[in-house]
């Protein structure tokens, strides 16, 4: 874990080339990251991280009812996968119709919304740095 003034340390490495993966419930670095440590590497690496932000976004149906267990793909505005702390980012569904997207980095979005029998929609999504944002979208019947 990390001490007081955030650090954290590990000991007893060989030589070599590692890869960083920083994991926290509260905050979040962009990717992963590779050191080189020892004889002609480093032996201290800083690394920024931020306050995760989260979303919630109620699916609804036509009629104002919710849709239980949607899914949501996290993916940045140029259509790629959005990540934080080098792994994708997804919403998982609840029974009550939320989607729930705890680790976000602050930014813009589109969410991919979907659920069986239902048409897939796309919501726009902008977080702040350890924002709790909430939205609400509603999935038109397939037809």
């Amino acid at each position: 874990g990390l001490d007081a003034n955030g650090v954290f340390s590990i000991g007893g490495l060989p030589p070599g080339r590692v890869i960083v993966i920083f994991e926290s419930e509260h905050y979040c670095m962009p990717g992963r990251k590779e050191v080189q440590f020892g004889k002609s590497g480093t032996t201290r690496e800083d690394f920024t991280v931020m306050r995760a932000a989260t979303a919630t976004i109620r699916v609804l149906d036509e009629d104002g009812q919710f849709i239980a267990n949607p899914t949501g793909i996290v993916n940045n505005l140029d259509g790629s996968r959005a990540q934080a702390d080098g792994r994708p980012v997804a919403g998982q569904g609840t029974r009550d119709g939320d989607i729930v997207i705890k680790k976000l980095l602050p930014g813009s979005y589109m969410v991919m919304v979907r659920r069986y029998g239902y048409e897939i929609t796309e919501v726009p999504l902008t977080v702040l740095e350890g924002e709790a944002a909430r939205d609400e979208v509603v999935l038109p019947k397939l037809r």
